[in-house]
């Protein structure tokens, strides 16, 4: 089981985003699960270019009422 450690990390299931990337970054050890492509970096910028590059995008969790 690969662990995440960076302050920036990608982690998505074709163009979908597990996780979405902020500016702050996080200090959270991250287990990605296997289906799952996991990057990290040491810089927003590094991470923004990879997002763009792969067209991947976040979306918040719809909840039923």
């Amino acid at each position: 089981m690969n662990k995440l450690t960076k302050k920036y990390k990608v982690v998505h299931e074709g163009t979908k985003m597990v996780l979405p990337l902020t500016e702050e970054g996080d200090n959270a050890e991250v287990f990605p699960s296997v289906n799952a492509t996991a990057v990290e970096f040491d810089s927003y910028s590094e991470a923004k270019a990879y997002v763009d590059g792969h067209n991947l995008v976040y979306e918040e969790p719809k909840y039923r009422e």
